[in-house]
């Protein structure tokens, strides 16, 4: 089976340029509107086909909710490819004709609340959570092209000077900074950018590895809400239905 699993890079510099870095970020930001439109579309099929359930107009709708529910899951199946393998799905096969007999069955079936708990209670906490992990590695990322357009920002300072540059944290004019009536870094020329281009450098490649294993705890997370249940008792219960030493 072809995978897309993450290996570890070569030195921790090469962490910028490893593919793996990127799909991480991609499944990352990919998950934010994903995961707002998602929660939406859910909670809303969810509410108005329980309460027009109490209708024969409401069973096509509970139905379509059901198979809604499913078509987002299966989005998110396939998109854990981006980090690891895509997750396989596994639903109760409808056994009975009739829309009645489809509704019971996807209605009744535990993958239908597993989807359910992935799309809806938990979606909030994965969204801040890669929203938080990408933005920690985009920032330096960020920083370390600022040689190249910090001086193409104008800015205004407390004290009326106008400088071109960028203000980390806060200072109030062009020649206070950290150590001198500031609390922030003022990056006005060439050797600052670079100073701070070199201490982004540092913080990305160390945050990199850890970004990829945050994309990947997420894909873990969605696997195993969105896979196939799995049953702690199987292998114990494969040996009590094998034959035994003495058998045969």
């Amino acid at each position: 089976m072809s995978t897309n699993e993450p290996t570890a890079p070569a030195s921790p510099a090469m962490a910028l340029f490893t593919r793996e870095s990127w799909w991480a970020l991609a499944y990352l930001i990919s998950y934010l509107p994903i995961a707002v439109a998602f929660m939406a579309v859910a909670l809303v099929s969810v509410i108005v086909s329980s309460v027009l359930s109490i209708f024969w107009l409401g069973f096509p709708l509970l139905l379509g909710a059901a198979l809604l529910i499913r078509g987002m899951a299966e989005v998110e199946r396939r998109r854990a490819f981006l980090v690891a393998r895509r997750v396989e799905s596994a639903y109760r096969p409808v056994t009975a004709p009739g829309i009645i007999s489809q509704i019971r069955t996807r209605w009744t079936d535990p993958a239908t609340f597993r989807n359910l708990a992935y799309l809806l209670p938990l979606a909030p906490l994965l969204f801040v959570f890669d929203l938080v992990v990408a933005v920690l590695w985009v920032i330096p990322v960020a920083g370390i092209t600022l040689p190249l357009w910090y001086w193409s920002i104008p800015i205004t300072f407390d004290d009326g000077t106008v400088g071109h540059g960028i203000m980390i944290g806060y200072v109030t004019g062009p020649e206070h900074n950290l150590f001198d009536g500031g609390f922030g870094i003022w990056v006005g020329d060439l050797p600052t950018a670079l100073l701070v281009m070199a201490v982004c450098f540092i913080v990305a490649t160390i945050t990199a590895p850890l970004m990829v294993r945050a994309a990947r705890s997420h894909a873990a997370i969605a696997r195993s809400l969105l896979g196939p249940a799995v049953d702690p008792l199987e292998p114990a219960r494969r040996v009590l239905r094998s034959p035994g030493p003495l058998s045969g």
